[in-house]
């Protein structure tokens, strides 16, 4: 028997990257897609992001890098540089 388990409406995608570090007060540009969950790309959706900074040299309390990003957020040396509300308005698919 199948059972759906999404406890979302919607997915949010955002490309990596080139690099996992940045200089401070560096302007970024993130590209970033909305699909519902039948994967439709969807224009005009509105979210919310927040920006964290960690400063700590993650390699001294954990085992691997992805360990330590799956805690940044709680971690006591994190704290938010930005965050405000974002509209998706092109779609990056052809």
């Amino acid at each position: 028997k199948e059972v759906n388990l999404n406890t979302y409406k919607y997915f949010v995608g955002i490309k990596a990257l080139e690099s996992n570090y940045v200089t401070e007060g560096s302007k970024l540009s993130f590209d970033v897609i909305v699909s519902d969950l039948e994967e439709k790309l969807l224009k005009g959706k509105k979210l919310e992001y927040k920006i964290y900074q960690n400063d700590y040299s993650w390699w001294w309390d954990y085992d691997s890098y992805d360990e330590y990003l799956r805690s940044a957020k709680r971690d006591k040396n994190s704290f938010i540089i930005a965050s405000g509300n974002y509209s998706v308005m092109i779609s990056l698919l052809k």
